[in-house]
């Protein structure tokens, strides 16, 4: 069954890839663009951002993914504790303004225990912004070992220690001038992803 079988990325849309990025002279810029449910580890998230608050280091957190009926409790804690961080709050409805937001942010952050291909960081990753991701699910297939921080799902209070250090690298880099790059994720672009499923389409109708 393996050798008749492939996989195909989902794509990503060609109007969200940003063609040069310029990084703001403002704090580091951190967009979290999830599910506001437990499967995305908003408690790992906050406890990373304590910790990087309480070394001084100066950052703004966007929040911006979307909230169903039962949401965790942990992100009203967050958005009492850390008001002053934070940014944009709640989901965008508007794809420009959500789009604008991630061409203007620095780094995405993804704190996830359930992921498939993290499509909201692809998309993030492909306007600009630099992945800050765990060592588990797909993002070892997606991105090099620098942009991850150690996975320790069993021990979340040192994963979100972990997750502050590699935070504070970065905002340190940005504060000293240094250009924040992101990965290049083209080939997950639609435009080079057609040809692969039209050609899995005509398989199939051939049978």
């Amino acid at each position: 069954m393996q050798e008749k079988s492939s996989v195909l990325p989902v794509p990503l849309p060609d109007d969200v890839f940003l063609k040069e990025k310029h990084n703001s002279r403002d704090v580091l810029q951190i967009v979290f663009n999830h599910r506001w449910e437990y499967d995305k580890g908003p408690e790992r998230m906050f406890n990373a951002l304590k910790a990087l608050d309480s070394r001084g280091v100066p950052f703004k957190i966007h929040v911006v993914g979307q909230a169903f009926r039962q949401v965790p409790p942990v992100y009203a804690e967050m958005r009492k504790v850390l008001s002053k961080n934070i940014g944009y709050w709640g989901f965008i409805n508007s794809v420009e303004e959500y789009r604008l937001l991630l061409r203007t942010s620095d780094v995405v952050l993804s704190t996830a225990i359930h992921d498939f291909q993290g499509i909201a960081v692809l998309e993030a990753v492909a306007a600009g912004c630099v992945p800050v991701v765990p060592d588990r699910l797909a993002y070892p297939e997606l991105f090099a070992g620098h942009l991850r921080y150690p996975s320790l799902e069993s021990e979340p209070e040192k994963e979100a220690k972990a997750l502050a250090s590699h935070l504070e690298k970065i905002a340190r880099k940005k504060e000293q001038g240094e250009r924040l790059i992101a990965p290049d994720v083209s080939g997950l672009g639609w435009s080079a992803l057609r040809p692969f499923y039209q050609q899995w389409v005509i398989k199939v109708a051939n049978g």
